[in-house]
């Protein structure tokens, strides 16, 4: 069994569960890779980096198969969909965009966000996205954090929830009718 790591140094690595040795070594992005995820089967690796890309790698070789361009700021968070058709991506541009896992196109933009958006993940069958993130700055900090719910297929934003602080984490209970969020003000709220 294997370990997937990312790293501030721009690498990506992969290690052996068992002994801990350095199987393989990627170089991403010299500015940092925020996070680095297998797909199903782990033939392929999707990175979200500092730079504002996000990369899909092949597993076994290290050669990079897509570059997601299109973000304005660095890539905090990155996932595929269930069937690995699509690819979701957060930044701190205030975005999270959606793209094409085959051909590196990008198909829908979800803005709404005057600050970073700092995660974004699937619902269980990919209708629906859910993002966390900051709506308002004062002085340099978030005042207004929200979490969205989002149409897939659309864009269009379906809720919206708001808090004090800017929201750190955001995920869906298990049959997907709660939302937890955590928040830069050190509280967990269940909606």
């Amino acid at each position: 069994s294997r370990i997937l790591t990312a790293s501030g140094d721009g690498t990506v690595r992969i290690w052996d569960a068992k002994n801990g040795r350095e199987l393989a070594k990627f170089d991403v992005d010299t500015k940092g890779v925020w996070q680095a995820i297998w797909n199903k089967d782990e033939s392929r690796i999707l990175t979200a980096s500092q730079d504002g890309t996000a990369r899909v790698w092949d597993a076994e070789n290290g050669t990079k198969l897509l570059t997601l361009s299109g973000h304005t700021g660095p890539i905090s968070s990155a996932a595929w969909n269930k069937d690995e058709s699509r690819i979701l991506t957060a930044g701190a541009d205030g975005t999270a965009r959606i793209w094409d896992a085959q051909n590196g196109k990008e198909l829908l933009t979800l803005s709404g966000y005057t600050g970073p958006v700092r995660e974004a993940i699937w619902n269980k069958d990919g209708s629906r996205i859910l993002t966390a993130g900051c709506n308002q700055r004062e002085f340099g900090e978030c005042s207004v954090g929200t979490a969205r719910v989002w149409d897939a297929e659309s864009g269009r934003e379906v809720l919206i929830l708001s808090t004090g602080a800017a929201v750190l984490h955001a995920s869906w209970s298990s049959d997907e009718s709660q939302i937890l969020t955590t928040t830069e003000d050190g509280k967990a709220r269940i909606w």
